[in-house]
């Protein structure tokens, strides 16, 4: 349990991490966008494409992140199996993205519950700070207003506000898998690259 709680917060410092990208990487496209609108403030065209681009980066940014980390552990767990036929786990990645999620689930337990009760009405502002690292995720489901009380965010809005913890579940399940198989695209491709010569 202690390796495990170790692991996991290795993964929730990596997150934290592409957190803080991810909000220079969204400001930084908002402030282009902005440079590149011929008025002072932006149309709802050209926020939706940025949010939609910094989507993009700041996906590409978490997963890789993510991916760099648990591929690590699935490959070091994944040697001793594969070629001294010790015992492992290969889910274990599950595990730790479960774990390394339990902030994010807690984060969303209080927003259900201050959207029931409404005991902390700035709360949303906190919630949508969290999760920063997939920030035009919660843009989407909940809105751009930073101030708006929770009770007013539909329930449809609240539940795919979740995205970004699912994605950092499942992320760090696939990557610890695909590490603990020993599996690496890079060799993948140049197996492939080397087929296609020799067929030559």
């Amino acid at each position: 349990m202690k390796d495990l709680l170790k692991r996991a917060l290795r993964l929730y410092g990596r997150c934290v991490l592409a957190t803080v990208l991810g909000t220079f990487m969204y400001f930084s496209v908002g402030i282009i966008t902005l440079a590149i609108s011929p008025g002072s403030e932006a149309t709802a065209g050209e926020s939706f494409l940025t949010n939609f681009m910094a989507l993009i980066v700041q996906s590409f940014l978490t997963l890789t992140i993510i991916y760099a980390e648990m591929w690590k552990q699935g490959d070091r767990d994944g040697g001793p199996v594969m070629f001294g036929g010790a015992k492992g786990d290969p889910h274990l990645g599950l595990k730790v993205g479960l774990l390394s999620a339990v902030p994010a689930l807690a984060a969303f337990a209080v927003l259900v519950a201050e959207k029931l009760i409404g005991f902390w009405p700035q709360y949303i502002m906190v919630y949508r700070a969290a999760n920063f690292a997939l920030y035009p995720i919660i843009a989407w489901t909940m809105g751009t207003v930073w101030t708006v009380p929770a009770a007013d965010v539909p329930w449809t809005g609240v539940f795919l506000s979740l995205i970004p913890a699912v994605v950092i579940v499942v992320a760090s399940w696939g990557s610890y898998y695909i590490g603990y198989r020993q599996f690496t695209f890079a060799q993948k491709l140049m197996y492939k690259n080397n087929t296609k010569n020799k067929l030559r």
